[in-house]
């Protein structure tokens, strides 16, 4: 009788979380964020349900969290041309692929945007931050440029933030190609001596699983070396419904450094070809479109003035 008391309980206590990790987060706030959501999902149930998506609110909004959404919900609602409102929230939905993606990063960058300056009516907020240019835009992967343009100077000022701890939000945040280059180039670094250390084991075609990173170490440590850079940008990329695979290309000449491969990321999309994270060219952003893959591996060599011997679309070291 006893034992079965214990496994009784056991089941309660089991039954009690499993009731406890599905209800929403209870904030002093709760109440305020669920009437906003109401208000907007009476109008737009689709923009209302990404907002819910959102780690913010999943999480459970404070004070200044539940100001940004009534801020959003206001602009939305109140605009005298509420047509051209719904098309510049499509825009910011359209970054990313819906179905793979946990949430909408230029939502959220919306959202941050909410949480310091009321947003005009009447006016593209697309428009509101300061403008510093991001040069590297690739029209040929057809998203918004106004968009990526919009977040580019939302994330710059926030790096320094919080905002920027989670390596996993991080990754799902990086949820299409220009998002991905966004971050790559302005917070992975080259490890130099992890390089060198790699360079000079004798038996790296052995080791080489030990040396290369999980995107997560990557984005904890904010730099790693090419191997790694073309690890992050499969291994996020891919997660989200996009076709990214590391390239590594063997020269036929040793590079100044020594060495005589490099990895880059290879991005298929539409039937041709995009050069992304290499870590040699980093402000060069997304490269392309080439017509195969053979036509990326002859471009990463000519970048180091050099010949390729051979090319693979995999981590494995060529011998």
């Amino acid at each position: 009788m006893r034992r079965l008391a214990i496994l009784g309980s056991c089941f309660l206590i089991l039954a009690c979380a499993s009731v406890t990790e599905n209800q929403k987060p209870v904030t002093p706030f709760g109440d305020k964020v669920e009437k906003e959501l109401a208000i907007l999902s009476s109008i737009n149930p689709a923009l209302a349900d990404e907002l819910r998506r959102l780690p913010e609110l999943r999480r459970g909004l404070d004070e200044k969290g539940t100001q940004a959404l009534h801020r959003i919900v206001t602009y939305y609602t109140q605009s005298q041309n509420p047509e051209e409102v719904k098309q510049i929230f499509d825009r910011i939905l359209s970054i990313g692929k819906k179905e793979r993606r946990k949430f909408s990063a230029p939502l959220q960058a919306l959202f941050w945007l909410a949480e310091e300056n009321e947003i005009p009516l009447n006016k593209n907020p697309l428009t509101l931050p300061s403008k510093e240019r991001y040069r590297t835009f690739n029209k040929h992967l057809g998203e918004d440029e106004e968009v990526i343009q919009f977040v580019y100077n939302v994330w710059r000022k926030s790096y320094h933030t919080d905002k920027w701890k989670d390596p996993n939000e991080i990754m799902d945040r990086l949820n299409s190609p220009h998002l991905f280059d966004l971050f790559f180039r302005d917070n992975i670094a080259y490890d130099h001596q992890k390089s060198k250390a790699a360079r000079s084991d004798r038996r790296y075609h052995e080791n080489w699983g030990s040396y290369l990173q999980s995107a997560k170490v990557t984005i904890q440590r904010r730099k790693g070396t090419c191997q790694d850079a073309a690890n992050l940008a499969d291994e996020i990329l891919s997660k989200v419904g996009y076709d990214v695979k590391p390239l590594q290309v063997k020269f036929k000449l040793s590079t100044p450094t020594g060495s005589n491969r490099h990895w880059v990321g290879v991005l298929k999309e539409g039937g041709l070809f995009y050069k992304i994270a290499d870590d040699y060219k980093q402000f060069d952003g997304i490269v392309g479109p080439f017509k195969s893959v053979m036509v990326v591996a002859e471009e990463v060599a000519r970048i180091y003035n050099n010949w390729v011997e051979d090319y693979s679309l995999s981590q494995v070291p060529i011998r």
